[in-house]
């Protein structure tokens, strides 16, 4: 018994044993690898996404108005684009991210030079290389502007074009509330690719006014800005557009003629007429019986609002604009956008006809069925109810000359009349919160039927970013690609070497 005893205890508890080891050994080796694969994807994963984000720029937009994303408008412009390009961002790329214009405007232009291979992308410090200016010496250049060029020719965009300031008449401060960097990239993009460039002729010699403002707009869209005297002969045919701009001395009837003959321009007809009236203005007759001809009648009171809704700086000559017809090529660009036109001190209008022969005209903008005429004389007395002319005033007119061509396509020349020229002044021209520079923008372009344009509306800026130093940067990147794995890492060797122990 005591033999038999001795002899089958060791083949008992020696199996067991050894069973026990292998498998927490098994087990443990398991652990191990599983904790070294997946610290292994991780760095691969944090790799690949550095990667990509750099290349592609991929980013999460979480602003309400998706103001780092591209306009739907964007991609097939660019992508069409055939020459090579050259964009310059007048900055170290590492300073972009120290404010959040620069941020967001980097990652705009970076999206958009990596929609077309012909675009290429480079940085220029002007602060610590001064000598980068003198290749550009036609330029105006500043920190943070972007130069755009290609073999035919070269634009500047400056930041302040890029991000206006809005002013607060109650606060007598300004702000940059929108983003016009896309908006401004495709202008540029257009213009150094464009095979035609188009030229405005401002008229002068009968003391008209030359709008900076307006100048400055369409520089920045693509035309070219001359002056031009009827009186000293005609009008070039290489000129599109002539802009007539409060004149307070009327023409003759010489003079007349030659504007006749450039919009008849030897019966191919293709020509344009934009007349900006003031109600200050003297009686004009000669230039007003012109206008007739195209359907357009010159009144002598002044539009205004009687409702303060409609109203802006609670002026009543500072009128909201209506679209005559939201759905025409005019306005159909903005009818949908939250942001009122403003037609500031605009004379009366009225239509001579709306078709007689081959020509026609019609209202394009008016006021609301609130608004009123004042008289040009009246007394302090005088109140929205005593205004024989209510409801619907127009403001802006278009008067057109038609004929087909040996192809049968349509040719028009075009005679434009708005009641304002206070509409064009900076103030409304350059505020984002109104849609006054787009529109006078698109009036050009439909008008002299500018067949290359690109429009995308600004971004609300309206956001807070979340800023992080180039330290932090690197902080968070070290840690979310090293420490964390290694952490993890080392929480499975201590479970594991404790599990081994137990």
């Amino acid at each position: 018994m005591e033999q038999n005893t001795n002899q089958t205890a060791p083949q008992i508890q020696q199996p067991k044993k050894k069973k026990k080891f292998s498998r927490r050994l098994r087990y443990g080796g398991f652990a191990t690898l599983m904790i070294a694969v997946f610290v292994v994807v991780v760095v691969i994963i944090n790799v690949i996404a550095n990667v990509l984000v750099d290349k592609y720029s991929l980013t999460l937009d979480l602003t309400s108005s998706q103001v780092f994303d591209l306009s739907e408008e964007t991609q097939p412009y660019v992508e069409s684009i055939q020459m090579p390009v050259k964009i310059t961002v007048l900055a170290k790329e590492s300073d972009m991210l120290n404010y959040k214009q620069a941020t967001q405007m980097n990652t705009i232009i970076k999206k958009i030079a990596q929609l077309n291979p012909n675009l290429t992308l480079e940085y220029a410090d002007i602060v610590e290389d001064p000598t980068f200016a003198s290749n550009y010496p036609d330029l105006s250049l500043s920190a943070y502007s972007v130069i755009v060029e290609s073999e035919l020719r070269q634009r500047v965009i400056s930041l302040s074009d890029m991000f206006p300031t809005e002013s607060n008449s109650s606060s007598s401060s300004s702000s940059t509330q929108d983003s016009k960097v896309e908006q401004k990239m495709l202008s540029a993009l257009l213009y150094v690719t464009a095979d035609d460039t188009y030229q405005i002729a401002f008229l002068n010699g009968h003391e008209e006014s030359k709008p900076s403002a307006l100048v400055s707009l369409l520089e920045a869209n693509n035309y070219e800005v001359v002056d031009a005297n009827i009186s000293l002969g005609g009008i070039g045919e290489e000129v599109d557009g002539v802009v007539i701009c409060n004149p307070t001395r009327d023409y003759s009837a010489e003079e007349l003629q030659n504007l006749s003959d450039y919009l008849n321009n030897e019966d191919n007809l293709g020509k344009a007429v934009f007349y900006f009236a003031d109600p200050s203005q003297p009686e004009l007759p000669n230039l007003e019986e012109f206008l007739k001809e195209w359907g357009i009648v010159m009144g002598t009171g002044t539009a205004a609002e009687s409702d303060t809704n409609k109203m802006f700086y609670q002026n009543p000559y500072y009128a909201t604009g209506v679209y005559s017809d939201p759905t025409d090529k005019f306005s159909s660009l903005f009818a949908d956008r939250d942001l009122n036109l403003i037609v500031p001190g605009s004379r009366e209008m009225s239509l001579a006809f709306t078709e007689t022969g081959n020509r026609e005209a019609v209202t394009i903008l008016q006021l609301s069925d609130t608004s009123i005429v004042v008289p040009k004389t009246v007394d302090e007395n005088f109140t929205s109810d005593d205004a024989a002319v209510k409801g619907n005033i127009p403001v802006m007119i278009l008067g057109g000359k038609d004929m087909y061509d040996a192809d049968n396509n349509l040719i028009r020349s075009q005679v434009l009349a708005c009641g304002s020229t206070a509409i064009l002044q900076s103030q409304f021209l350059q505020n984002t919160s109104l849609v006054n520079g787009d529109y006078v923008v698109n009036l050009f372009n439909r008008i002299i039927n500018v067949t290359e344009s690109v429009y995308v509306a600004p971004k609300d800026m309206s956001y807070n970013l979340f800023q992080i130093s180039a330290g932090q940067a690197i902080g968070i990147g070290v840690g979310f690609a090293i420490v964390l794995p290694l952490a993890v890492l080392a929480c499975g060797l201590a479970v594991w070497l404790r599990r081994r122990h137990l």
